[in-house]
């Protein structure tokens, strides 16, 4: 005869409210861990609130937080380590201004890919983080593919990344629609 312990202990925790131990958790960051800045300080609050404010890949996390300075950027965590891809005051490589607000971002095999869309901002945009440089993908003077003459992007979001190539969701006063930059080549 077998015993039957384990659906009588199941049972019995259904039964009376309790829950079996979750499996172990581990903090990844939170307020006490140091901004890796110039000037050390710490974060504080973690972005709750956007489309992909965390998003993980082969141990990699990527997460959207603000530090004491309300400067809101994008980093990576592995294990105790953690990195700067962006920062909303870092300067943007094909305007020569402040990024702005982040929409959201996602990570895979290393790279980044994350979007910025604010009203009044004019650095709006799709962009790919390599783990060292990052690539403007379409910002407000691409042209959209498919669109009418003359007719460029006015917003970004829900971005994704695979094998370096870029897909995001991308609008304008007349049209949108989801758009892939193949790596060399938006369509």
């Amino acid at each position: 005869m077998k015993p039957h312990f384990l659906p009588c202990f199941i049972a019995l925790f259904a039964f009376f409210g309790m829950q079996p131990a979750p499996a172990q958790l581990k903090r990844v960051v939170d307020a006490s861990s140091i901004l890796p800045s110039a000037s050390p300080t710490n974060f504080l609050d973690f972005i709750q609130d956007e489309v992909a404010s965390v998003s993980l890949d082969k141990g990699k996390i990527a997460f959207m937080a603000k530090d004491a300075s309300q400067i809101n950027g994008i980093y990576v965590a592995q294990d105790t380590n953690i990195a700067k891809v962006v920062r909303s005051d870092d300067i943007e490589p094909v305007s020569g201004g402040p990024y702005g607000q982040f929409v959201d971002q996602r990570i895979r095999d290393g790279k980044v890919a994350f979007s910025t869309d604010a009203a009044g901002v004019i650095n709006r945009g799709v962009y790919l983080w390599d783990g060292s440089t990052i690539t403007n993908i379409a910002n407000t003077n691409t042209p959209m593919p498919g669109g009418a003459v003359g007719e460029k992007f006015t917003s970004f979001s829900s971005v994704d990344v695979d094998g370096g190539r870029v897909v995001f969701r991308g609008g304008s006063d007349q049209s949108g629609g989801v758009y892939l930059w193949n790596g060399s080549s938006l369509q």
